[in-house]
């Protein structure tokens, strides 16, 4: 792994303490700080929106070049990069909306003291294997491809009927699912749970699942929480 995720001043917010000993390190004789010490350091919440398009930039830098790619693929694509989609599944798989997941780096003697280095993933080998699932989304122009492997990724396995699927992106309502096909005990649980911030209707813009045609209405294939979480219209990926 070349280059790390910083996330500092990005996505995430630290806060620390700073001590200093300027008398016992000679600072004052000196007339140049170099005794400061860095402690106490804290984490805020991640905030999954600003990460998402963070990691997207990250890993495009040549965004003109990637455009002008992305203009050529056949599949039919979401207003919007379709990466995002993929991003935002594979970093809730790793389970990097929660703050424990991260630490702050600390250099510790420089010429002025210690300097906070950056908001960084804690567990290395967890960060490249999120980094290689990421560039594994980026490898490939199909829609369907980029589905499967978040969704093989979550469940460790591929339904028949996303197997040889094809994607179309629509927009439904809840009143547009097939109600007797729920899963009513999954659903009761995420009513139960109460409000998801993150899935409400301002906060998640992306599409909500994926779904299948059952006469008029839709069966859903993935996305459970964010699809009951909606209360207004939303995208969907629907299997041709």
């Amino acid at each position: 792994m070349n280059d790390r995720l910083d996330f500092e001043y990005i996505s995430i917010d630290s806060n620390y303490s700073s001590q200093y000993d300027c008398k016992s390190y000679g600072c004052d004789r000196e007339g140049i700080c170099r005794c400061k010490r860095i402690h106490n350091v804290s984490i805020s919440e991640v905030d999954i929106n600003k990460s998402i398009s963070y990691i997207w930039k990250f890993f495009h830098p040549d965004l003109e070049a990637y455009k002008k790619r992305q203009m050529r693929i056949s599949d039919v694509l979401y207003g919007g990069d379709p990466d995002y989609y993929c991003i935002d599944r594979i970093f809730r798989h790793y389970k990097l909306y929660d703050s424990e997941m991260y630490h702050g780096v600390i250099d510790r003697g420089g010429y002025y003291g210690d300097q906070f280095a950056g908001i960084f993933i804690k567990d290395e080998e967890l960060e490249q294997n999120f980094q290689d699932d990421l560039q594994s989304i980026f490898s490939t122009n199909s829609l369907a491809s980029k589905l499967r492997f978040v969704i093989y990724l979550e469940y460790g396995m591929i339904l028949e009927c996303l197997k040889q699927a094809n994607f179309e992106i629509v927009t439904i309502s809840k009143e547009d699912l097939n109600t007797p096909n729920i899963n009513q005990s999954h659903a009761d649980n995420i009513l139960a749970m109460g409000k998801l911030d993150y899935y409400s209707d301002d906060n998640y813009q992306l599409p909500r699942g994926i779904v299948k045609r059952h006469g008029d209405k839709f069966d859903i294939i993935d996305g459970y929480h964010r699809i009951l979480n909606a209360k207004k219209e939303f995208n969907v990926f629907c299997i041709k």
